[in-house]
C-alpha cells in the first residue's frame, strides 16, 4: 500500500498547495503500516478528530490503485467516472475501491454484457466477490 503523508508533521491537508506537498510512503506489509501509523506524529494526523485522516485515506487509496487504473480498468465509463458525486456523497466506485481495492461502478456479482456482438458489447463491471461486510446505503437509514 502507498500512504500519502504530509511533508510536515504539523501540516494537515487543507489547500491545493498542501496537496502538492504530500509524500508517498510505501508499505509492504500490514504490520509495517500499522506500526508506522501508530507512531507520533502520524497517529495524531490520521486518528485525531481534528486531523485529516479521512482525506489522506481517500487520496492514498486512489494513489495506490492509480488514477489510470481506476479510469481505464475499473470505471464503466472512463470519461464520466468519479469518486465524489452529487451533494458531496461518495460514489459506488469509491465504496467499491474501499471494499475490494477496485473502483467498480456496480454492486452486482461479476461482469455483465449488454447489447449484442453485432452492435458491440457494453461491459459493466460489478463486485468480484461477496464482501466480508455488507453495503449500507443512505436510504436504508430512512426505513
Amino acid at each position: 500500500a502507498i500512504v500519502l503523508l504530509p511533508s510536515s508533521s504539523t501540516a494537515c491537508v487543507l489547500s491545493g498547495s498542501q496537496l502538492r506537498c504530500l509524500q508517498p510512503a510505501l508499505f509492504t506489509s500490514y504490520d509495517q503500516l500499522r506500526h508506522h501509523l501508530g507512531q507520533r506524529p502520524y497517529r495524531d494526523i490520521f486518528f485525531n478528530p481534528s486531523g485529516c485522516g479521512v482525506p489522506l485515506y481517500l487520496f492514498s487509496m486512489v494513489w495506490t490503485r492509480g488514477i489510470e487504473g481506476c479510469r481505464e480498468r475499473d470505471f464503466d465509463d472512463p470519461k464520466s467516472g468519479a469518486m465524489i458525486g452529487g451533494h458531496g456523497y461518495c460514489t459506488q466506485e469509491l465504496v467499491n475501491l474501499m471494499m475490494f481495492g477496485r473502483a467498480y461502478s456496480n454492486v452486482f456479482d461479476g461482469t455483465k454484457r449488454l447489447g449484442s456482438a453485432k452492435d458491440g458489447w457494453m461491459v459493466l463491471q460489478g463486485a468480484p466477490r461477496r464482501p466480508n461486510i455488507g453495503f449500507l446505503s443512505l436510504f436504508e437509514a430512512y426505513q
